[in-house]
């Protein structure tokens, strides 16, 4: 009895709450500049099965979250893809400029943030950067961090205020599609273009 009582007790704390997790409906294309990003920096796009899916929350978790979040925020100036590389879309890391500042668009501040997360020994499969339509209509990209507690937003546009919120907590947002957790996989997901009421 107890040993099925503990298994209860593990299920329950690696299982999110109903709603608290994006869901998957069926495959979508990647956004432009993925392929190339991938091809170029095949570990950031690669999936490790032996890594959770799900992040078990804890208060250092979310300290680390909003640690990094607000890190990255301070530490890269928003610039366009244009404005650094000449297209409208161009996946890297922030782009150092010639006077020692970081220069970067929302994708350059996703993978930053993920890369500081993995450096604090979070699994990358669990890290996925998503497509959103903002609340200004603006196409997107985000770091969500799948955790039993929900999926967490770690995004630029809060760089004012460096919240860290659920994605069902951002008025506005409409939720395009995610990068997959699948092995060997380089396709997203689609989350079903969810709206969340302002």
């Amino acid at each position: 009895m107890k040993k099925i009582l503990a298994a209860a007790l593990i299920a329950l704390s690696t299982t999110a709450s109903a709603g608290s997790l994006m869901e998957n409906y069926g495959s979508a294309n990647p956004p432009e500049g993925y392929a190339r990003w991938c091809a170029e920096n095949g570990s950031e796009c690669d999936v490790n099965v032996r890594e959770r899916r799900v992040i078990p929350m804890t208060e250092k978790l979310m300290r680390d979250m909003k640690y990094v979040d607000r890190s990255v925020n301070e530490l890269i100036d928003y610039s366009t893809d244009m404005n650094q590389h000449g297209v409208e879309e161009y996946w890297s890391y922030p782009y150092l400029n010639e006077d020692g500042t970081l220069k970067g668009d929302c994708e350059d501040f996703a993978v930053m943030k993920r890369q500081f997360m993995v450096d604090r020994g979070y699994p990358h499969r669990a890290m996925r950067i998503a497509a959103v339509f903002a609340p200004n209509n603006e196409y997107h990209a985000v770091l969500v961090i799948r955790t039993t507690a929900g999926d967490y937003v770690l995004d630029m546009y809060e760089r004012e205020k460096s919240k860290v919120l659920l994605w069902n907590k951002k008025p506005g947002y409409v939720w395009v599609k995610m990068e997959s957790q699948e092995p060997n996989d380089k396709t997203w997901v689609s989350l079903g273009r969810k709206i969340v009421p302002r």
